[in-house]
């Protein structure tokens, strides 16, 4: 008889997948609430007045945006305005038809985000889904101009899903 202190340790088949099943959890965990983390805060109308109002404040009329846009219209979009008018866009570096640039500037942003409130209200019809908390709108405006900087909708258990974030938002100096 082989004493205890030299038999070999044979590894436990169940404790192995228990770990291994431990470790995906813990995983798959991490990946969904990176992939799902809410930028900014739920968008409200009190939010986004607040953001318009700290935009016409700021008198920001000449621009240059770069959006990195997810969702419907995926792509970089870089957008040049002046006097508030979008005057050149293009998505991935090809240019796009001027009747799309009028979603592009920051007041179109903010148009786009007061009809996304409006659709919310009416979830069934707007998104297919019973529930208005089943549709979550996020944001995150700028502290100083008021422009979004990101902006998330997500629909529970539909395709429909859009976000954006602004990658630079350059103002030509003296303007």
């Amino acid at each position: 008889m082989i004493p205890q202190s030299q038999k070999p340790k044979i590894p436990n088949p169940d404790k192995r997948r228990s770990i291994f099943w431990f470790v995906a959890a813990l995983v798959l965990l991490v990946v969904t609430i990176l992939y799902f983390r809410k930028p900014g805060h739920p968008l409200t109308t009190d939010l986004l007045e607040e953001a318009i109002q700290r935009w016409e404040n700021s008198g920001v009329s000449q621009y240059l945006l770069a959006l990195q846009i997810t969702g419907a219209n995926e792509g970089l979009h870089e957008i040049t305005v002046s006097n508030r008018k979008v005057v050149g866009m293009t998505i991935d570096g090809a240019p796009v038809p001027e009747h799309v640039w009028v979603y592009w500037n920051v007041e179109g942003m903010f148009q786009f985000m007061a009809d996304e409130l409006l659709r919310r209200e009416k979830p069934k019809a707007a998104y297919g889904v019973e529930n208005e908390k089943q549709v979550l709108l996020r944001v995150k405006f700028n502290a100083r101009h008021g422009y979004p900087e990101r902006f998330m909708r997500h629909v529970h258990n539909q395709n429909i899903g859009v976000a954006w974030e602004v990658l630079s938002f350059d103002i030509p100096e003296g303007k």
